[in-house]
């Protein structure tokens, strides 16, 4: 169940958003409902209280404190208008025109003037939906920060996230996800030409699903790693792991077909799927391919503390071998493509593990497991060494201009 959750929330992202905006939204409504305040400003502080806190988006603390400081009084200037135009309606419309166009345009600055723009549009409409005068108006600024100052202690005390702790949260939805793909390509090693159809749709859902997580990995890795080396190494691991699983997939349709299958097939709703019917083995390779698709699951999804344990040593040598032209089973070319792309994500599983968890253990290790960890090791010096030489260019080189 958890890891359901997690594959379907990436980082509770949107559980975390869900809850602030509730949150904030209950805690106005319950301290000016205890003020005692008419319904128009219940219906005020809601509206507020929502604006502040779903507007902003941006990922540093720091950052999400100071455009909510911005915020107030852009909302107060924002509901003054509304007050005093309330009346004089032509003039009233032409400006809401003005402040559509503005907190629209305000989004070519970035998150912050996006935001600004957003509270900004709230609260005037705010203002004209309740029927804002001049005479309201000092109860309604009271309102406007009484909802700010509950959309603050929301989102910095009761609902507290940390960068690294996002990143944290999807990394194990990228693990997930990955496992829930690898469980879909199993499905498609056993359909028949009548299920092929509805199977390959899972596939390619959890094929965009996975891409979606690495996309969402690669915008956080800033905020939530302190090293810029770590950060470009996780981030290389994550798009191994992504292009060996979709290989994968690949590699299972061609060998199901008599032509090769192209990557749009994966990618693509309504594309042709290659003609075929079930993988054309014997039945003992059929069991061997589909013993070491579950493997691959297993070794996805077990945490990293658990790689050393002879059961998933054992695991992870038997599918790392298959990167050798000798431990391949016996089968048509095709099918021994599989095999190899197994072993390949295996290799990127292990150097994801890696990333992820540190050293592990390798006193288990057979020589193609040896050898794939040299590759890791080398591929790692050089991204670190790559690292280097881009932080000594840009403190020779500093930008100027159009550039900087």
């Amino acid at each position: 169940m958890r890891d359901r959750v997690t594959a379907s929330d990436p980082g509770l992202l949107r559980l975390a958003a869900g809850s602030r905006t509730a949150g904030s939204m209950a805690l106005t409504l319950a301290v000016l409902a205890a003020l005692r305040v008419p319904v128009p400003h219940l219906v005020a502080g809601a509206i507020s209280s929502m604006a502040a806190t779903f507007a902003i988006r941006e990922k540093q603390r720091a950052r999400q404190a100071v455009t909510l400081a911005l915020g107030l009084p852009v909302a107060l200037a924002s509901v003054s208008l509304g007050a005093l135009l309330n009346a004089r309606v032509v003039a009233g419309d032409l400006f809401f025109v003005v402040v559509i166009f503005c907190a629209v345009y305000g989004r070519r600055f970035g998150d912050r003037g996006n935001a600004l723009g957003l509270i900004g549009f709230q609260i005037y409409f705010m203002s004209l939906f309740v029927g804002a005068t001049a005479a309201t108006l000092p109860s309604l600024y009271g309102v406007v920060a009484i909802a700010f100052a509950s959309s603050a202690l929301v989102r910095f005390l009761i609902v507290y996230e940390t960068p690294a702790g996002i990143l944290q949260r999807l990394r194990e939805a990228f693990r997930v996800r990955l496992a829930q793909l690898v469980a879909a390509q199993l499905e498609l090693l056993d359909a028949g030409p009548d299920e092929v159809e509805k199977v390959l749709e899972s596939v390619r859902e959890g094929t965009a699903r996975l891409h979606e997580t690495a996309m969402m990995i690669q915008g956080r890795l800033e905020e939530g790693t302190s090293d810029e080396s770590v950060a470009r190494l996780l981030q290389r691991r994550i798009a191994d792991a992504e292009i060996a699983a979709e290989r994968l997939g690949l590699l299972l349709l061609t060998a199901r077909s008599s032509e090769r299958t192209d990557t749009l097939t994966l990618h693509l709703p309504g594309a042709p799927v290659p003609s075929g019917g079930r993988l054309p083995l014997r039945e003992e390779a059929t069991d061997t391919l589909r013993r070491d698709l579950r493997a691959l699951g297993v070794l996805v999804l077990r945490p990293v503390a658990e790689g050393a344990r002879p059961a998933m040593s054992h695991m992870r040598n038997r599918l790392l071998g298959y990167r050798e032209e000798e431990n391949l089973p016996p089968g048509s070319a095709a099918v021994q493509d599989v095999f190899r792309g197994i072993g390949e994500a295996a290799r990127a599983v292990m150097g994801l593990r890696l990333a992820l968890g540190g050293p592990q253990d390798d006193t288990d290790d057979t020589p193609a497991t040896t050898r794939s960890r040299e590759e890791l090791d080398a591929e790692n010096a050089s991204i670190e060494s790559a690292e280097q030489d881009e932080q000594e260019r840009r403190r020779e080189q500093p930008p100027t201009g159009l550039r900087r």
